[in-house]
């Protein structure tokens, strides 16, 4: 009965808090978004692609997911 905010979240804020203790020169700059990779607007309870609203995820072109009907 685990649950990622109560699990993961916790170490992904630790990992992130050394980051920047340790390494702040690797927080620093902008993602660097890979040529293979779109931006797409999706239905979050859905799960499928909308024209306008929802919210925008990353996908590696070609394995988006459909239109919504």
């Amino acid at each position: 009965n685990f649950t990622g905010g109560s699990v993961s979240a916790p170490i992904a804020a630790a990992f992130m808090r050394s980051v920047a203790q340790y390494r702040p020169d690797l927080l620093k700059g902008r993602f660097v978004q890979p040529e293979n990779v779109v931006v797409r607007r999706i239905d979050p309870k859905r799960g499928c692609l909308v024209g306008s609203g929802g919210v925008e995820e990353f996908f590696i072109s070609g394995r988006e997911p459909i239109h919504c009907k």
